[in-house]
C-alpha cells in the first residue's frame, strides 16, 4: 500500500506540454478569444509572459488548460474560460477559472 501512496502524490503538477483546448478554433475575425490565453508561469521566477496559438481565434465558451499547474491545486494544470467582454476589440477575453 506505502508503494501506491507514493505513485498517487497529489502535488505532481501534470500540466500539459500546450495549451489544450476544449474546443476548435473559429475563423479569423469571429467573435472569441484571439490567441490562447495569456500567462505568467506560477513556480518560476521568470515572469515574461507567455501565450500558445496568438493567430487562432476561439470561439467563447471554449476552456483551455496552460502548460503550468495552479497554485491553488498543484496536481492540475491551470484552467481559462473564453468569455464575453464588450470591452475587447474581438468581444470576449479569456479569464483563469480559480
Amino acid at each position: 500500500m506505502l508503494v501506491l501512496a507514493a505513485a498517487c502524490d497529489s502535488d505532481v503538477c501534470d500540466a500539459p506540454e500546450r495549451t489544450r483546448y476544449s474546443c476548435e478554433p473559429v475563423p479569423t475575425g469571429s467573435m472569441g478569444c484571439v490567441g490562447g490565453p495569456t500567462w505568467e508561469p506560477s513556480r518560476s521566477a521568470d515572469d515574461e509572459l507567455r501565450q500558445d496559438d496568438p493567430a487562432l481565434t476561439f470561439p467563447i465558451g471554449c476552456r483551455a488548460e496552460i502548460p503550468d499547474c495552479s497554485g491553488f491545486y498543484p496536481a492540475n494544470p491551470r484552467p481559462f474560460v473564453c468569455s464575453s467582454n464588450p470591452l475587447e476589440n474581438s468581444g470576449a477575453s479569456w479569464s483563469e477559472l480559480l
